[in-house]
């Protein structure tokens, strides 16, 4: 047992002792004191009980009435006052006393009695043992027919140490309270009210001891607070009760805590570090859970220490955030924490079936789930304390600022590994995200489930980034926790004060007096997911790619390797293959959970909103009051270009608007569909899906609400897995059509065709596929070629509707009647990139066919087996590298030749490429690649396993033959074919014709034959220009395409003078004079009048003497017919 405090020692320190004071002079608490001692000395009954053990609080909540036969039993000696408290306190001032239950301990100096329970309670504390132990009366008198039970443990009555004996007491007050409502006698309630004052005692009490533990200094009394909240906070009712009420007597007295509840903290953070799903200790969690009702403790909970290596300046570096208890608990996933840790699921990757799989997922999901419930628990109990919603979200805001560097490219790339001392873990911030979009579903879920109510989420101020941009620290408006915020790259630039043009409402939003949570909860949610859910995201794609790399290294290698080498590329493929499966599980887990996918729904609803607001002072009633005037976005302005917009750039919200919740939308609402193929539920939710589309429509084609081209390019992606339900672009088969559309037609229907602003979809995806070329919105070579595969296969779904196939019909028709206008028609352009891109990838994919036809004749010939082992490794490298582009460019070359196969089919789109603008290349394209299909030079592409390298001749040729019979109705075609002197030869279509016929395309080759005749009555009339034209002055001829000028244009600032088809082609994609590279329009072209005339007179004077010499031709084949007419008649 612990050192008692006794009589002695405290009567020697009683001019230190603040309790002294509860007695009118310091002789009388020393008198008290050695009336105490004598009392103790002079014992006069001994009763032999066992002696005190050291149980846990819960095991005492447990023993506290065990000993009764039932409640009603123990109830029967409540009757007064003094047998409740001589019950709870296990002391009585009587002898005997009067209980008939129980032992208590004697007090000699008190009464007790609820007018004097603070003194009775106090020298119960200090009272020296052993005790003087007081039998029940009745045991005393041996009362007939009366059968003694005692209703106490006797450890109970023993209990010597302070804070352990308060607990007791609180504890047999619950049970009193039990008891009486148990036993419904009315008699009885007047119990209840001595319990409370007990109750009220023991925490006075127990906040004295705590605070003034030399009040005992025979005891260590913060050792013992120090066992209790290691035993039983959080295990104990009681417990955490009583620990609740010294909580907020120490907060009333602004009194500090003592170390061992930090001490605590320290422990369970430490428990907690490295945990997995499966090893995360849940009491643990019910202590955080308590911590998180008291501001006192929260504080602690909240509190980041800067340690030795992390401290960076005047803000910890993002990681210390992990480094604490709660920091620990949100780390918690199926991640790996440690890289030379084997994993803790998929650890046998080889060897998983696809059922063990998804049953892994299905427990890792419920894992999750079950974790970040209790972390929301947390979370929502501290931000509904009062006084500790500002510390959360300060905490928030730190922890999210110090972490921005989490989306930096070298992050990224580097791995956990290389970052984690500077950033907190994937797994930490997927985690924060899913909670915070929890803590957001209370005012996003009207979004989708409420369509009559007035969206809580237009409560966001969309001025909140930039609260904290242009104020000192101590100016911040109440609510303002920016996080930097105002750093990162914003949806549209600002507009530039100084510029008189434009307006200076951009310089700085219009802010209000204060923030609300809504609006903070809102963008803490979306950075948490943007710092978790998307570097994780492209954390999966680099472990995708490095899988595939992998097999396809060990693949070639084949039998080359020896069993050391396999084995070690056999364990890293394993290592690989279980990290990408635990990523992906932690993923699919945030992707598919039903608050993220609110979120971004509302996120969706909230720009559509805020774009057609001109920037004023936030009134959320007037921002729902226009929600309600546009219900089912009927209201919704879809701006045809820039200068169109209702909300000019200068006065609009979204240049306050940080790119990543459009990064957001794009990743997170459909990579369920990437990673989950089999689940098709995400399809059915077609509130989201309503408000998804929407927001794409609406942003997706437009510059002036998304400045970033690359942006608006995912967010084409993003569409194709919307409607389509699967990525078929990177499908080899063009055939194959959207699961969504065939499989659920109800569903498509309702969400594509019956979409209020489906007819601006069409023109909102041509319009983004043109951007991401144009000069200051373009994109880099080979990211725009992967931006538009999503693009064609969308088109195509929409083709088959008809009113979506009309609009692109009507853009047809106003592209042919404004043909020259300053700024090139939408359609016009679309239709030139989309030439540019078909001739492209088929001329890149046969030149890399025909380097891996050399590489693989090297290799059969023995070429490689004379290099070193480094130098054939690099051949090997270099093989594989070229099949990688090979496949990429072949796959994409047969889907743009499909899209310009399915335009074609429609008479207006037929004569837009047909225009003399267009022809001529398309006709050049079609010739060379027909040529090399079906020509001489199809030797040079003749591989082995061409379908690993997705190279389908035949399928190509079928494609551009489709195209020839699709434009040969129109006049300019068959001409422009035979005037292409690089390509066309005579022979060219008829061995097309050949090969359609191998391969069973005899339909097709019947129709080539048409056009084969077409073409052939073009050549003789196109033989007869040449003829005509072949001695044309030097001056006549276009100085870029060498041909004769038929109208001829001046440049203005070269003064060049070239055809204006010529030009008209070159301004297409680049709206520069060729010669100097100085801005040009085809309105500023001049028309070269006097040269047209002199080459017009020119031709005719050539036509004259054309005719002329035929007519003497003739002439003389009369004459000399006739001659031999009549020397035959002669003869």
């Amino acid at each position: 047992p612990l050192p008692r405090f006794t009589g002695e020692t405290m009567a020697g320190n009683l001019h230190n002792n603040p309790f002294s004071a509860l007695f009118c002079s310091v002789e009388a608490a020393k008198s008290y004191c050695e009336s105490q001692s004598r009392a103790t000395l002079q014992s006069k009954q001994d009763v032999d009980l066992p002696a005190a053990e050291n149980t846990s609080l819960e095991e005492s909540e447990g023993k506290a009435i065990s000993s009764s036969s039932s409640y009603s039993n123990l109830a029967e000696g409540f009757d007064g006052e003094v047998p409740v408290l001589e019950y709870l306190l296990l002391c009585t001032s009587n002898n005997p006393p009067i209980n008939s239950r129980h032992h208590c301990v004697s007090l000699s100096d008190s009464i007790l009695s609820t007018e004097s329970l603070d003194m009775a309670l106090f020298e119960r504390l200090l009272l020296p043992e052993p005790y003087n132990i007081l039998p029940p009366a009745q045991l005393m008198q041996h009362t007939e027919n009366w059968c003694y039970t005692n209703t106490v443990d006797a450890s109970h009555l023993h209990e010597s140490r302070v804070l352990y004996y308060l607990c007791d007491v609180y504890n047999r007050c619950a049970d009193v309270r039990k008891i009486v409502r148990a036993s419904k006698r009315k008699k009885l309630f007047a119990a209840l009210s001595v319990v409370q004052r007990v109750e009220s005692e023991v925490a006075v009490n127990f906040h004295t001891a705590v605070h003034s533990p030399e009040l005992y200094d025979s005891q260590d009394v913060l050792k013992q607070l120090k066992e209790m909240l290691s035993l039983s906070l959080g295990a104990s009712e009681t417990f955490d009760e009583l620990l609740k009420q010294y909580l907020k007597r120490a907060e009333q007295e602004e009194t500090d805590l003592p170390g061992v509840f930090a001490e605590e903290l320290s422990a369970i953070a430490q428990d907690l570090k490295g945990c997995d799903l499966l090893t995360v200790n849940w009491r643990n969690v019910e202590k955080l859970e308590f911590y998180a009702t008291s501001p006192l403790l929260t504080a602690l909970l909240l509190t980041v220490r800067s340690s030795v290596g992390l401290s960076t300046g005047p803000r910890p570096v993002g990681a210390v955030y992990q480094a604490t208890a709660l920091g620990h608990l949100l780390a918690v996933s199926c991640l790996r924490s440690n890289q030379h840790q084997p994993p803790a699921y998929f650890s046998n990757s080889t060897r998983l079936t696809k059922q063990d799989v998804n049953a892994t997922n299905a427990s890792i999901a419920t894992a999750t789930s079950m974790l970040t419930n209790r972390i929301y628990e947390i979370f929502y109990s501290m931000l509904s304390t009062n006084g500790s919603k500002q510390s959360v979200l300060a905490w928030l805001e730190g922890c999210l600022s110090s972490n921005l560097g989490r989306a930096g490219l070298w992050n990224v790339t580097a791995g956990p590994a290389a970052t984690g001392s500077h950033y907190v873990s994937d797994g930490f911030m997927l985690n924060l995200g899913t909670v915070l979009a929890r803590l957001a579903h209370k005012f996003t879920v009207s979004v989708v489930e409420d369509h009559s109510s007035q969206h809580s989420v237009m409560k966001v101020d969309p001025s909140y980034c930039f609260s904290g941009a242009e104020s000192a620290p101590e100016k911040l408006i109440p609510g303002s926790y920016p996080a930097k915020l105002s750093t990162l790259t914003m949806l549209i630039p600002r507009s530039d004060p100084t510029n008189p043009d434009e307006s200076n409402a951009g310089h700085i939003p219009p802010l209000p007096d204060k923030y609300t949570f809504v609006t903070a909860c809102f963008f803490f949610a979306n950075c948490a997911l943007h710092l978790g859910f998307n570097v994780l995201n492209q954390r999966r794609n680099h472990l995708e790619r490095e899988l595939n790399n992998m097999h396809r290294h060990t693949a070639s290698l084949g039998n080359s390797l020896d069993n050391n080498m396999r084995e070690i590329l056999k364990e890293r493929t394993a290592d690989l293959t279980s990290t990408y499966l635990c990523t992906r599980a932690a993923l699919l887990h945030q992707c598919s959970d039903v608050p993220v996918r609110h979120l971004m729904a509302a996120t969706a609803h909230w720009l559509v909103q805020i774009s057609q607001i001109r920037m004023c002072r936030w009134d959320s009633n007037g921002a729902t009051t226009l929600i309600r005037s546009q219900q089912d976005n009927c209201g919704v302005v879809i701006p045809e270009n820039t200068d169109d917009d209702p909300v000019p750039a200068a006065n609009s919200w979204l240049q306050f608007v940080p790119e990543f919740l459009v990064e957001n939308i794009a990743h997170l609402s459909v990579l369920s569909v990437i990673i989950n193929k089999e689940d098709n539920s995400a399809f059915f939710d077609l509130p989201i899906n309503r408000n998804l589309l929407t927001f794409i429509i609406s942003f997706m084609g437009s510059a002036g609400r998304i400045k970033n081209p690359h942006l608006r390019a995912e967010l084409a992606a993003t569409l194709e897995l919307l409607l389509l339900g699967e990525p078929l672009s990177s499908s080899p088969d063009l055939d194959k059509t959207s699961s969504l559309a065939t499989l659920l037609p109800g569903v498509w229907d309702e969400l594509i065709v019956k979409h209020p602003l489906a007819p601006h979809l069409p023109t909102a995806l041509i319009r983004v596929f043109v951007s991401i070329e144009m000069t200051g919105q373009s994109v880099n070579f080979e990211d725009k070629f992967k931006y538009r595969g999503p693009m064609y296969t969308v088109l195509k779904a929409l083709w088959s509707i008809p009113t979506e196939r009309d609009v692109v019909v009507q853009l047809s028709n106003e592209a042919l009647e404004n043909m020259e206008a300053t700024n090139p028609p939408l359609l016009l352009r679309f239709v030139n990139l989309l030439i540019n891109d078909n001739i492209f990838l088929l001329d890149e994919g046969l030149t890399y066919m025909t380097q891996i036809k050399d590489f693989q004749q090297e290799k059969d010939r023995g070429d490689w087996e004379s290099l070193t082992a480094s130098a054939r490794e690099a051949k090997e490298q270099n093989l594989q590298h070229t099949g990688m582009l090979a496949r990429f460019h072949n796959t994409l070359a047969r889907r743009t030749s499909d899209t310009l196969v399915m335009l074609t089919q429609q008479t207006e789109l037929s004569q837009l490429l047909c225009h003399p603008t267009l022809v001529e290349r398309v006709a050049a394209m079609l010739n060379f690649f027909l040529e090399h299909l079906v020509g001489p030079k199809q030797r040079n592409l003749k591989v082995r396993d061409t379908d690993e390298f997705e190279f389908r001749p035949g399928v190509l040729v079928t494609l551009i033959c489709h195209v020839y019979c699709n434009l040969v109705a129109q006049a300019s075609f068959p001409a422009a074919v035979t005037a292409d002197g690089r390509s066309y030869s005579p022979q060219l279509l008829q061995q097309a014709c050949n090969v359609l016929v191998r391969i069973d395309e005899r339909r097709l080759a019947e129709e080539m034959r048409r056009v084969q005749r077409c073409v052939a009555e073009a050549a003789q009339y196109q033989q007869e220009e040449e003829d005509l034209t072949a001695t044309a002055p030097e001056q006549f001829l276009d100085p870029i395409m060498s041909i004769l000028m038929r109208d001829p244009v001046k440049l203005p600032t070269s003064g060049m003078i070239v055809e204006r088809a010529t030009i008209a082609r070159h301004l297409l994609s680049d709206q520069s004079d060729p010669f100097n590279r100085q801005p040009l329009t085809m309105d500023k072209l001049l028309p070269a009048t006097e040269l047209q005339k002199e080459i017009n007179n020119w031709i005719q004077v050539k036509k004259s003497e054309k005719l002329q010499q035929q007519q003497r031709v003739v002439e003389e084949e009369e004459k000399d017919e006739e001659l031999l007419q009549q020397t035959t008649k002669h003869c």
